[in-house]
């Protein structure tokens, strides 16, 4: 099969089955991330998982956060969506008071309350509430030393469905302390994965046995020309709301 088969093939699963999602917009604009540019990844990705049960390990102002959630709405799940955070801060993104917390759960509850809960506590603590293979989006962005992300992976990973999907941020940051991407590179030696280098990196696991054709169509892709292209096409889409909120930001 030709390359160019290859790509039609993949990204026809990828994109062409439903591509309204790509151009939702977010309802939480005006905000500090580094994950602006993954929100339309994150709206698609909600739209072909279509989760019972969603998990985000590492809230903070809550873009990730808010961007599951709408999808969740625009999609109508029949789903439950938590975050989990001590909304304390820590070394590598900083500390700050409780009003983040406070801003997120109004705005949680204003538009997400009928699924949507903050759990404010450790991911340890957290991890109590759920039971195994129940949850089918994980979300981990807590502390991004290699040793708290693979903590949080051997902990979380049980409670992850058949359907099972993680993602982790920060997988393109080789700085500091930071060690998400040593972690991603070992884990793609033995699970499907594939990795976004825009917005700081987002790595995605196809880690269940029955995760979406689409998704592990994503994860599966051999030829890195079309992988490359369907960076572009992400990065391109993610870029317009970088650019805005830059903008909001600006204007403050």
């Amino acid at each position: 099969m030709s390359n160019n088969r290859l790509f039609t093939r993949e990204l026809n699963s990828i994109f062409l089955k439903d591509l309204q999602p790509l151009f939702w917009t977010p309802a939480r604009l005006d905000m500090p991330s580094a994950w602006w540019g993954h929100v339309p990844f994150a709206f698609w990705l909600i739209a072909v998982c279509k989760p019972r049960l969603l998990v985000e390990l590492g809230t903070q102002h809550g873009v990730s956060y808010a961007a599951f959630c709408e999808a969740v709405s625009r999609s109508r799940l029949d789903a439950k969506v938590y975050a989990v955070d001590t909304w304390k801060g820590d070394p590598q993104a900083g500390f700050y008071g409780d009003q983040v917390y406070h801003e997120l759960k109004a705005f949680s509850d204003a538009n997400y309350a009928a699924f949507s809960e903050l759990l404010r506590m450790t991911f340890d603590e957290a991890g109590l509430r759920f039971s195994d293979s129940a949850i089918d989006v994980l979300h981990i962005d807590g502390y991004h030393s290699y040793e708290a992300v693979r903590h949080d992976f051997e902990q979380w990973r049980p409670k992850l469905s058949e359907r099972g999907v993680i993602l982790f941020h920060d997988t393109n940051v080789r700085r500091d302390d930071f060690g998400v991407w040593r972690f991603f590179e070992e884990l793609a030696e033995t699970t499907p994965c594939f990795s976004f280098r825009h917005s700081e990196g987002l790595g995605v696991a196809a880690v269940g046995p029955e995760a979406p054709e689409p998704v592990k169509d994503l994860c599966s892709l051999e030829n890195e020309s079309d992988a490359e292209r369907i960076r572009a096409i992400f990065a391109q889409m993610g870029s317009v709301w970088t650019g805005a909120n830059s903008l909001l930001q600006e204007r403050r």
